[in-house]
């Protein structure tokens, strides 16, 4: 069980850690952080030009605009991502700060791809349960291969 089954599915935990945290995703946190700040350098804006084929002078406009407008989201948490799409959808404010809106509306959609690591686990308590503890080790695995 422990070499077919769990080190498996720690395989699986390890690479899907090291996807989601490897450097060209930190780079993207890190200019989505000062795009939020309104403080992007211009290596933030090439990066994203690449990443989301944002125009890196229009959003500089963009940002110049907001840093004028009063009550405005600030943080950097995830609740203000949120903030800050209930604040461009108000008032149609969407079809104004374009690329401002898409950068956080994309960069919120990043996170609901990794959760293959943590179905895993799950899958493993439903399968090996007491109930089935009497199985072999040739259809654990097997039924641990279909369920993730």
């Amino acid at each position: 069980m422990k070499v077919m089954s769990f080190n498996v599915v720690l395989d699986d935990l390890l690479n899907s850690l090291n996807d989601r945290f490897n450097l060209e995703s930190l780079k993207l946190i890190l200019a989505v952080t000062n795009i939020l700040k309104l403080e992007p350098s211009q290596k933030d804006l090439l990066y994203l030009n690449n990443v989301f084929g944002i125009d890196s002078e229009q959003i500089q406009v963009e940002i110049m605009l907001l840093k004028n407008i009063p009550n405005i989201p600030s943080g950097t948490i995830s609740k203000t991502l949120h903030q800050w799409i209930d604040f461009l959808n108000s008032n149609n404010r969407t079809s104004i700060f374009l690329h401002f809106y898409k950068v956080v509306v994309l960069f919120t959609t990043i996170p609901v791809t990794t959760c293959s690591s943590e179905r895993a686990f799950s899958k493993l308590t439903i399968v090996k349960t007491k109930l089935r503890s009497t199985m072999t080790q040739e259809r654990l695995n097997a039924l641990m291969f279909l369920f993730i």
